[in-house]
């Protein structure tokens, strides 16, 4: 009799222990998942932010009549 309810109780153990391993498995994956996709945000934002600040000098020096944002550059940073 004891030797059934102590196969008894390693089983649930052994089942309650694959059962917490089967539940950490997916936390792990979307940890990653989360990881990756926030770095892919960051990246994202960055070369968002690097497009609207080109644009921005490019359409101003357009606008001013500079042959190159470099001039343009060169004009404003002259003055100080």
């Amino acid at each position: 009799m004891d030797d059934n309810s102590v196969n008894t109780n390693e089983n649930t153990e052994q089942t309650q222990q694959t059962a917490v391993q089967d539940t950490r498995e997916p936390k792990k994956s979307k940890k990653r998942k989360s990881a990756i996709g926030g770095i892919f945000k960051v990246i994202l934002w960055i070369v968002i932010v690097a497009v609207l600040v080109f644009l921005t000098l490019y359409i101003s020096a357009r606008i001013a009549q500079f042959n190159s944002i470099a001039d343009m550059l060169r004009f404003i940073f002259g003055h100080f």
